[in-house]
């Protein structure tokens, strides 16, 4: 248990939501269990969830912005690339925030053309990385680092996200994608508790939730004048 980062998440949410909305999530994260193991048991990997951030050694400071780790359902993120009715063979998936890499091995299947993960938790990122090699994706990598000082390549690009940090990571993540200067770039967004920081951007255009999954919203980067 990293007893410095359940600390310092304390102390923050009591300042952002209050003593007795912060105790409640508390609680709520003391009694997570396993999610359904449908996906793990097909595909023989390890992706369950959810993890709390302060189980695992983060050297980021950062951490504390974290949200817990919970891996995300394989009908979301397959609706959500069908909606935008792109070809993905021309697109590179990022995750930020990968967690065990559930999302990075639907977006091999997917037919993505390479597929990155974020992670700035070296458990989840190994773990990541294990099921990776199970299945013997070639085309896919994790990145050890924090989602705030990772460059998006100059590339077409579908940036996934599952409610994985504050607004204090997010505004800097809007940052890096704001330089993004070299083919197209779309934004899925799961849970999106700061979808704020993308809609005021200026240079990201709504497109709305995703039909029938009305918790993920996307988004598309206006070009360049």
């Amino acid at each position: 248990m990293n007893v410095r980062v359940l600390f310092s998440i304390a102390v923050n949410k009591v300042r952002q939501e209050g003593p007795v909305a912060a105790f409640t999530k508390f609680v709520k994260y003391l009694r997570i269990g396993k999610d359904d193991k449908s996906f793990d048991t097909r595909f023989g990997v390890d992706t369950g969830g959810p993890v709390p951030i302060w189980r695992m050694k983060i050297g980021s400071e950062n951490a504390k912005y974290g949200v817990l780790y919970q891996p995300t359902p394989e009908g979301d993120l397959k609706s959500a690339v069908l909606f935008l009715g792109i070809d993905t063979k021309r697109f590179t998936f990022v995750d930020l925030g990968c967690g065990k890499g559930r999302t990075l091995v639907i977006a091999s299947q997917l037919g993505f053309s390479k597929v990155i993960g974020v992670e700035f938790a070296p458990e989840l990122g190994e773990v990541a990385r294990s099921n990776l090699a199970k299945l013997a994706i070639g085309n896919a990598s994790v990145v050890d680092g924090d989602a705030a000082r990772f460059s998006i390549p100059d590339e077409d690009i579908v940036v996934y996200m599952f409610n994985p940090f504050g607004k204090e990571v997010m505004d800097p993540v809007v940052n890096n994608l704001r330089r993004h200067s070299a083919g197209d770039l779309y934004i899925i967004y799961n849970e999106p508790k700061c979808a704020d920081s993308l809609d005021t951007s200026g240079f990201l255009q709504k497109l709305g939730n995703v039909p029938g999954r009305p918790s993920i919203r996307l988004w598309r980067a206006m070009p360049h004048s």
